[in-house]
């Protein structure tokens, strides 16, 4: 059981967490930590949902459980919902990794003019992508699976890291006039969409039930009470801490936060640390969306110039996106707003009741539809305004 708690953390803590220090900074410390723990109590409710509906349907494949539920054109859209999430999620990998690269190269003595210019980052890029290329090339990544595990330290050591120097830097920066309780704007529909985004494990609930011993309700329901719970004590310790420390000042990634040390080595080690977690995580994210073009479009085994070019294809284009629109905080709420919400809300909350067989005018299945279909309107603005702001046409981050 520890096993499967350990898989669903480590599908759904990534990048993601790290801007949310900076998510509570735009809304309000009460605002923030309500979106979290809403989060939290969305997502562990949409998995019991979903696994009431397989139970009922006695189907374990989140595709085929919306196409047999809804028509064989919502298990489409769920298909490229989840091909566009997973290629969409190696985008903030890359803007994270090239705005944490010169930071450290600073640490290690490199001037600011060298580590901060242009020309520096697409170097970077370039060179991350072309090392990380035979690897995304692999059609077996089962080895890769042990540095998920790498990932979770990585990001457990940030949140100890975070929740020991809070202290210090209130002591230097904290004041009462600074901060921010409730501040509601534009910002708060992608705060909720990126709490959303940060507790999407839904997909892999259904290998996890496939490969748990005595795979009852009762253990399934324990299961994700636990994985959610641990995810939402990471998640608010590393956000309020990360918020606390900085207030006005709180940078959109918490790990180029400004140092109040001389030469702060702990945080350094721990860039490194998570600028190799997400390298490990690109090739992870490319193989779900290309085997998704392989069923879609040319349903066959593809040929090997045609994986050569789909895959190079993609980590070029998302390459671009991360380098042409640096912004990650948009990136995460356009991801959250249009993927994480259809897969963690929409569809959970409405095939409960397409398949509950109580009257339509029951009060549980109105209440259901109301509140569904609330959040996924919040999802669609956040998702609307994430891209505006990616554009340049509202200021939201």
């Amino acid at each position: 059981m520890r096993g499967s708690i350990f898989a669903l953390m480590a599908t759904a803590i990534g990048a993601g967490v790290l801007s949310l220090p900076y998510v509570v900074k735009q809304s309000g410390l009460i605002v923030g930590i309500i979106n979290l723990v809403g989060g939290s109590l969305i997502s562990y409710t949409s998995m019991r949902l979903l696994t009431w509906a397989c139970w009922r349907t006695k189907c374990w494949n989140y595709a085929k459980l919306i196409s047999d539920t809804f028509g064989w054109f919502h298990g489409k859209i769920l298909s490229w919902v989840i091909m566009i999430w997973t290629l969409g999620s190696t985008v903030p990998y890359n803007i994270i990794i090239s705005q944490t690269f010169p930071d450290i190269l600073k640490s290690f003595g490199v001037s600011a003019d060298i580590a901060d210019a242009d020309s520096t980052k697409y170097i970077q890029v370039i060179v991350m992508n072309l090392l990380l290329l035979p690897i995304c090339l692999m059609r077996d990544l089962s080895a890769m699976a042990s540095f998920n595990f790498m990932g979770i330290i990585a990001i457990a050591y940030f949140v100890v890291l975070i929740a020991a120097e809070t202290p210090m830097y209130m002591n230097k920066f904290f004041t009462n006039d600074d901060l921010v309780m409730i501040d509601l704007n534009l910002s708060t529909f992608t705060g909720f969409a990126i709490a959303i985004f940060a507790y999407t494990c839904h997909t892999n609930l259904f290998a996890v039930r496939l490969e748990l011993n005595r795979p009852i309700k009762r253990r399934l329901n324990k299961i994700f009470h636990r994985a959610v719970f641990y995810e939402m004590c990471m998640y608010l310790t590393i956000s309020v801490g990360g918020y606390l420390s900085l207030l006005h000042r709180t940078p959109k990634i918490i790990i180029q936060r400004e140092s109040i040390l001389d030469n702060d080595w702990l945080m350094v080690v721990g860039q490194i640390a998570m600028i190799f977690n997400l390298m490990t995580c690109i090739p992870t994210s490319v193989h779900p969306w290309r085997r998704e073009i392989y069923v879609s479009f040319l349903k066959r085994t593809s040929k090997p110039w045609e994986h050569f070019l789909i895959t190079a294809g993609g980590m070029t284009g998302t390459a671009i996106i991360a380098t042409a629109y640096p912004n990650v905080i948009s990136a995460f709420g356009l991801l959250g707003g249009f993927c994480a919400v259809p897969i963690v809300v929409v569809y959970p909350g409405y095939i409960f009741v397409k398949l509950s067989r109580k009257s339509w005018t029951h009060p549980r299945k109105l209440i259901l539809i109301v509140i569904t279909t609330i959040r996924s309107l919040i999802g669609l603005i956040a998702a609307v305004l994430s891209t505006l702001d990616l554009f340049g046409v509202v200021k939201v981050s």
